[in-house]
């Protein structure tokens, strides 16, 4: 199967919108209980993966872009990632300083530096595989050298804006999905194999992780200091690489043919709106629910799959209704959403 410029691959979307249900379902755990998030295992298993699996997704659609000329894929991109959060930036920055009476400045720098990091660090990713692909024949020194530096940039702290936010899993995830991209018709031909050995992986990897998304396993091995920080940190890619590259191929492999379905045409379109629900969940559920209402009270079961899967269901309704008015005008969809006018 050829992947073209005017196909859609519909159960990428499906895929998307699986994926930002479980980011909401994930902040829904963290923000409506007192307890630590890292003590709830539905929240460990969500975020052993969810948003590799979100850059690999990202890189795998940037292979047209990444061939395209530098001045207009990076700006296209800018506007795409940045954009929206400048402007969700300068409208908290207004607010605070019209209610409170606040420092716009810091407030719009805060803001930007500290929300929807995602955005800022895939924009990141793009940017560091568009300047080794110019690079021309060293290209795939520079990806060595540029995999190597995001190593390093994970534990410098001298990222107050978030562009590198994560950017050790997050910049091997991307340049993965754009393998994945480059090599779609060898990864259809052998889907049910990679769907096997990519699950196993995962599964194995995800029963030895403890209480405090560390290793079990550890008190096997006598070591200590860096080294096992460089064991855990190992460990948590490969868990994340693996889950990642199993739910691409197991949506691909049973969404394959798409049906004639109002409920997977729905999801579909929940998918190829994600950037839009990212970004005002954020706004609903960490800004203006945060703190008003707890579950501490409710059970394990009832909270992580009754409670937890209708507000995330919720949530993901009311960023919908708010994207398509957002829509209605050119100019709040350019601003908001990063569309072209």
């Amino acid at each position: 199967m050829n992947v073209t410029k005017t196909q859609r691959l519909h159960y990428f979307d499906a895929l998307k919108a699986f994926t930002i249900f479980l980011v909401i379902s994930g902040h829904c755990i963290q923000y409506l209980l007192h307890s630590h998030h890292n003590d709830e295992v539905t929240f460990r298993l969500i975020y052993s993966f969810h948003m590799p699996l979100f850059m690999m997704i990202s890189g795998f659609f940037s292979f047209s872009a990444i061939k395209r000329d530098f001045w207009s894929s990076t700006t296209t991109r800018a506007r795409m990632l940045l954009l929206p959060v400048a402007t969700l930036s300068l409208l908290f920055a207004v607010k605070k300083l019209f209610l409170e009476n606040e420092n716009f400045f810091l407030i719009f720098f805060n803001g930007f530096g500290g929300m929807l990091w995602f955005l800022k660090t895939a924009f990141t990713c793009f940017l560091l595989t568009k300047l080794c692909y110019l690079c021309g024949k060293y290209k795939y020194i520079a990806v060595f050298v540029t995999l190597l530096l995001s190593q390093l940039a994970a534990v410098t702290n001298i990222d107050p804006y978030g562009f590198m936010t994560k950017i050790h899993a997050m910049y091997p995830s991307f340049l993965i999905g754009l393998l994945i991209r480059t090599k779609w018709d060898y990864f259809v031909k052998h889907i049910k194999e990679i769907v096997c050995i990519s699950s196993t992986i995962f599964v194995g990897a995800l029963v030895f992780i403890s209480n405090n998304s560390e290793l079990s396993l550890l008190n096997l091995f006598p070591i200590g200091g860096g080294i096992l920080q460089l064991y855990i940190k190992f460990y948590k890619l490969i868990t994340a690489f693996s889950g990642s590259i199993f739910f691409i191929s197991l949506f691909a492999y049973f969404f394959f043919k798409k049906t004639d379905n109002k409920i997977y045409d729905t999801i579909c379109y929940c998918g190829r709106n994600t950037l839009g629900i990212y970004m005002f969940q954020f706004v609903y559920l960490e800004v203006i629910i945060n703190g008003m209402i707890y579950f501490d009270n409710a059970n394990f079961f009832v909270f992580n799959f009754i409670i937890v899967p209708l507000t995330s269901l919720f949530l993901l309704m009311l960023c919908i209704a708010t994207i398509k008015i957002i829509k209605m005008n050119k100019y709040t969809a350019f601003l908001l959403l990063g569309e072209k006018i």
